[in-house]
């Protein structure tokens, strides 16, 4: 007798591993946010919150950084740059405090750091930053897209949508997130194509009329 094979793979055991895969994105980013705020309150002067230790000791966020994606690290650059004095650079494996900050006197440094506001804003909710001359290509327009839709259910979270108009938003954020985009292919012009050349001028600088027909 041929043995039954009872290992066959279900739909419902894939879009359980699917629901898996969502959520431990969503842990990890979480974690991620944790460890960064780890990272501030132990390096952050004492003065800024009772809870931090003071050292001065930025190292572990280039650890972070490495572990990350790009895209989430990219984010995280920015969410340090946002909330701290904390500047990392992974591809020179370089970490430090900005220069401007290292000339301030022990006071002024404290208003660099903004720790409630990076309690509350979790790291991957930010855009990537801007680099001078970056040009998008179609994965960066699907990312933007779907930032906007987070950004819009962020705000609705947190109050800051007229009350009556929540569910409007919501909506939004969800028809966002649902749409699904395929890259169209550009329209090429034809290699003999003369419509884009201009018309010839005559030498009185006039365009250069055309010849009268000969008379039959």
């Amino acid at each position: 007798m041929t043995a039954t094979n009872t290992n066959k793979v279900t739909l419902a055991q894939i879009d359980e591993k699917i629901g898996l895969f969502t959520t431990n994105r969503k842990a990890l980013q979480s974690l991620g946010h944790e460890i960064a705020m780890m990272i501030l309150r132990h390096a952050a002067p004492v003065k800024v919150s009772p809870d931090c230790t003071g050292s001065g000791d930025c190292t572990r966020a280039l650890k972070l950084m490495a572990q990350m994606p790009k895209s989430w690290a990219a984010q995280m650059d920015n969410w340090f740059r946002q909330f701290s004095p904390i500047r990392v650079v992974v591809k020179n494996n370089k970490c430090e405090f900005d220069p401007k900050y290292k000339k301030l006197a022990a006071e002024e440094k404290l208003s660099w750091w903004k720790l409630e506001e990076a309690a509350q804003t979790p790291f991957f909710e930010l855009d990537e930053p801007e680099v001078a001359g970056k040009i998008l290509d179609f994965n960066a327009l699907l990312k933007l897209i779907e930032q906007q839709a987070s950004r819009i259910r962020k705000n609705a979270e947190e109050g800051k949508i007229v009350e009556s108009d929540i569910p409007s938003a919501l909506a939004m954020a969800d028809k966002l997130a649902a749409i699904k985009f395929t890259r169209v292919k550009p329209v090429s012009k034809p290699a003999n194509s003369n419509a884009d050349k201009p018309a010839k001028k005559s030498s009185n600088g006039g365009v250069a009329a055309m010849p009268k027909p000969k008379a039959a």
